[in-house]
């Protein structure tokens, strides 16, 4: 799904699609934290592009929620390890 290259082909494909970008959210929220930090990393990218799409915007939506909870998590970590 994430491919061998920068330029997440596969991973494109499935966010455009009506029903990839559901595959991909719940891929997101179920996989582990390296798995999603490569991910996010990757779907990063295309953000701006995917808001043009009915479909992408709900997808944008939900990456930023996750995006925003795991910065929450990781300050909170950083600050109780303190």
């Amino acid at each position: 799904m994430i491919g061998s290259t920068d330029e997440n082909e596969p991973l494109q494909a499935m966010m455009r699609d009506p029903f990839g970008n559901y595959v991909v959210q719940r891929v997101v929220e179920t996989c582990d934290d390296d798995i999603r930090d490569l991910i996010l990393s990757r779907i990063k990218v295309h953000l701006t592009v995917l808001k043009r799409y009915t479909y992408g915007r709900h997808f944008v939506s939900r990456v930023e929620k996750l995006v925003a909870a795991e910065e929450k998590q990781r300050a909170i970590s950083s600050s109780s390890s303190s």
